[in-house]
């Protein structure tokens, strides 16, 4: 058990070995970033497009296309995906594992967001069911399950679709994949 007084000499010999352990992050961040007035400072206030730099597990630059035709720009703008131009991520579960363990490097990172309907869609008619590519399996599971019970039409087709999702991976991956 230590004492309080103990703790104290701790305290005074830890702060007195190293008397400038509070100046540290003065010594680690430029004037212009502490100086809250500073053009430098004011310019971090605003909002950043660019998230992320390859320098961190090959990780790459992050792009969120909010329209269809956006997506369609990048994917021209950056050539094909097989030269290393760019990567769809979209769950984000497999990129994590190519750039951590298989040392894949990604330089643009697409990640289509769910303002694009297109992509991101479910729906149902009597002649055809349209799963989007983006889709989260576990909203496609639970709209499976909620037509087939609403309505004996879909229950052939859409039922075994609803079982199959259920042996998939587990609930938190079916919610990103």
């Amino acid at each position: 058990v230590t004492s309080s007084k103990d703790k104290m000499k701790m305290k005074e010999s830890l702060t007195a070995s190293k008397p400038d352990w509070a100046e540290q992050p003065k010594q680690m961040f430029p004037a212009d970033l502490l100086d809250a007035s500073s053009g430098d400072s004011l310019a971090l206030t605003k909002p950043l497009m660019v998230v992320d730099n390859t320098e961190f597990h090959g990780a790459g630059t992050w792009f969120k296309p909010t329209t269809l035709v956006g997506l369609l720009k990048l994917l021209k703008e950056f050539g094909g995906p097989v030269g290393g131009g760019y990567k769809i991520v979209v769950g984000n579960t497999e990129v994590g594992i190519e750039t951590r363990f298989k040392n894949s490097v990604y330089p643009r990172l697409i990640y289509p967001g769910e303002s694009i309907d297109s992509i991101f869609q479910f729906s149902a008619t009597p002649e055809k069911v349209v799963f989007g590519g983006c889709t989260p399996l576990s909203f496609i599971q639970h709209e499976c399950e909620r037509l087939s019970k609403s309505d004996s039409a879909y229950a052939r087709t859409l039922m075994p679709v609803h079982d199959m999702l259920r042996w998939f991976a587990s609930t938190q991956i079916r919610n990103v994949a």
